[in-house]
């Protein structure tokens, strides 16, 4: 681990504007005729891309967020990787399970956080988890995440505090983070470092400043 790393980690966290929003434009919720047959999908399936050839709107600065029913019970979301923007827009977006939106029937996971998770990652906004890596390196190449062997999960409302998968390292496992897999209720903030990198991410990937976007 780095001396910065190891520095920012014992350092003490403090509040740290996000300055990232996002306003809805537009919702298509219809439940008969058009969207039906897409509704079924798979990441990178030929139903993904004829339902985003279909209904992508905007550009690269709109995101575009498609509720499905994923068929592989290994996903609960997917998102493209802003580096995708380059081949093409009209396939950038994120897409989730329909029981993991908002009061969705996956309890563990239908307060809102998945979608927050993907919206954050390296998909779109240029984020890696913070299990990445593991004990080893700091993948995320964010300065004040503490390492994490293997990604945080639990039973409903169940957050490990005090959890230390990496005990060599310095800093507890940042299961509290947005980045992690604990269950919704745990998952509540993003690291100042965090914040900085989505703010570059998005500025290079994107073209939007931070308090700019719509």
């Amino acid at each position: 681990m780095s001396d910065t790393h190891r520095r920012s980690i014992e350092a003490r966290a403090g509040l740290t504007p996000f300055d990232l929003y996002y306003h809805v434009i537009s919702a298509n919720d219809t439940e008969e005729g058009g969207n039906i047959p897409y509704f079924d999908a798979n990441p990178f399936s030929q139903n993904e891309w004829d339902l985003k050839a279909a209904l992508h709107q905007g550009d690269k600065k709109s995101l575009n967020v498609y509720l499905m029913r994923l068929t592989s019970p290994l996903y609960q979301a997917w998102s493209t990787l802003p580096l995708e923007l380059e081949f093409s827009v009209q396939k950038d977006g994120i897409v989730l399970h329909n029981s993991v939106f908002l009061y969705g029937s996956n309890t563990n996971y239908n307060l809102g956080k998945t979608l927050i998770h993907d919206w954050a990652s390296l998909r779109w906004f240029g984020l890696s988890h913070i299990f990445d890596g593991g004990c080893e390196d700091n993948f995320d190449c964010v300065d004040d995440t503490p390492l994490e062997a293997v990604p945080t999960a639990g039973p409903v409302g169940e957050c490990p505090i005090g959890r230390d998968s990496c005990p060599d390292d310095p800093g507890l496992d940042p299961i509290h983070n947005c980045m992690d897999y604990t269950s919704n209720e745990c998952r509540t903030e993003f690291t100042a470092g965090q914040i900085q990198c989505m703010h570059e991410q998005v500025l290079q990937f994107r073209n939007l400043t931070p308090g700019g976007l719509s």
